[in-house]
């Protein structure tokens, strides 16, 4: 059995400079805390995974003085950070437990585990059920983790980023590759990371792959394996940036995290793919933009998008006020 402890800690948050840009706010700076995938639950909370600590966090992103507050830490010897996570089900989670060396995307062990939360916040004690361990021969790093696949609440899917996308039954443990295909491996390029970013929109995985500079997309059946070829729908350009998490709009358009320090929008117009870079604020110094996740609840939160970055900076960006043109 593996114990959980929940802290009953808030992490420090400093005060930051706010951007100029009319459609840029800053949340909150959690300096040293490497904040690395985001989701906005149905009463507008944000719960964000860390690669800095084994803890999963929520904030109030319209709260006076907005703070970084543990939900629950996984207390396992062979888990030292958290990465993708979705609502697989109404009020029901799940996410991916690593033992990483973020320094060298080296992960030595994976697992997946689930939760559920009341219908608002505050959410009382919380407490995490692994699912199953992932086999180490198979998985090199669980990076996203997605579900919404109509018909299979049970079922999540994994990115994992050598190269192949894995299925998850959470409630028998049984997973298996879907996807095993070179458009998801890290190919030649300096990011060591092949597939990152991984959502299911329809019978679609749309998907980024860090290393190869695309993001893309895949037709799918409803076990996740491809029916057809994958299509590359934009790339950035050599050594200039790379493609992190992303999130897909009601109109299919992925607001995509870019190292150091952009935000990329990538949709379809008159037939064609078209990309647009859009300016976060952040200096050429910054660690970098992780992941990205729209708000929830009202009209103005489903059009606020925010963005999570390496160096513990919670961005909010009004999307109604960033021209696509």
């Amino acid at each position: 059995m593996h114990s959980l402890l929940l802290l009953p800690f808030v992490l420090p948050v400093l005060a930051a400079a706010q951007s100029t840009l009319p459609y840029v706010r800053t949340v909150l700076v959690a300096n040293g805390t490497f904040l690395e995938n985001i989701h906005a639950t149905a009463d507008g909370m944000l719960l964000i995974t860390s690669l800095s600590t084994p803890t999963l966090f929520m904030v109030n992103p319209n709260a006076t003085t907005p703070q970084l507050t543990a939900l629950f830490t996984v207390n396992d010897t062979n888990v030292n950070c958290l990465t993708g996570i979705d609502e697989y089900d109404p009020g029901k989670y799940a996410f991916n437990a690593l033992n990483l060396t973020a320094a060298t995307f080296t992960s030595y062990h994976a697992s997946v585990w689930k939760f559920e939360l009341p219908a608002t916040s505050p959410y009382g004690t919380i407490t995490p059920h692994k699912v199953v361990d992932l086999p180490t021969s198979e998985i090199v790093l669980a990076n996203a983790l997605t579900a919404r696949l109509v018909g299979h609440p049970d079922t999540v899917f994994i990115s994992n980023s050598a190269g192949s996308v894995r299925s998850v039954n959470l409630t028998s443990g049984a997973n298996q590759n879907v996807i095993v295909a070179p458009e998801l491996a890290p190919g030649t390029g300096v990011v060591p990371l092949g597939v990152n970013g991984l959502h299911v929109r329809g019978l679609y995985f749309y998907y980024v792959n860090s290393g190869q500079r695309i993001a893309g997309r895949v037709p799918i059946r409803v076990n996740g394996t491809a029916t057809g070829p994958f299509e590359v729908l934009a790339t950035t350009p050599t050594g200039q940036r790379a493609y992190d998490d992303f999130a897909l709009d009601l109109h299919d358009r992925m607001w995509i995290a870019s190292h150091p320090n952009s935000l990329e929008v990538v949709f379809q117009e008159n037939g064609t793919w078209r990309q647009v870079v859009v300016d976060t604020g952040l200096p050429a110094t910054a660690l970098g933009p992780t992941s990205t996740a729209f708000g929830r609840g009202s009209k103005e939160e489903r059009e606020t998008l925010y963005m999570t970055t390496a160096d513990g900076i919670l961005l909010a960006f009004n999307t109604t006020m960033i021209s696509l043109a």
